[in-house]
């Protein structure tokens, strides 16, 4: 139960995370290359389609690294005497 867990608060972790630096990377590539975007399009397509998606992605990474990192650290620890 413990892994399952970790897999769930690893994944929601991942895909807040990553969700929130896509968006914020994309909007200051945006910003910074002075692109211009009168209707909003960009923004919301990146805000509702890029960001998520790349949230899943973190958060599917994240889901599968972090167990088993975790395993390897319960795994070597020292039992407590």
């Amino acid at each position: 139960m413990r892994t399952f867990w970790r897999v769930v608060v690893a994944f929601l972790a991942g895909f807040i995370v990553s969700c929130w630096i896509a968006i914020a990377a994309l909007l200051w590539l945006l910003e910074a290359n002075q692109i211009l975007d009168p209707d909003q399009l960009l923004a919301l397509a990146i805000k509702y389609i890029l960001g998520p998606l790349a949230g899943l992605i973190g958060g599917v990474v994240c889901a599968i690294a972090v167990p088993i990192w975790l395993n390897r650290r319960d795994r070597n620890a020292k039992p407590m005497a």
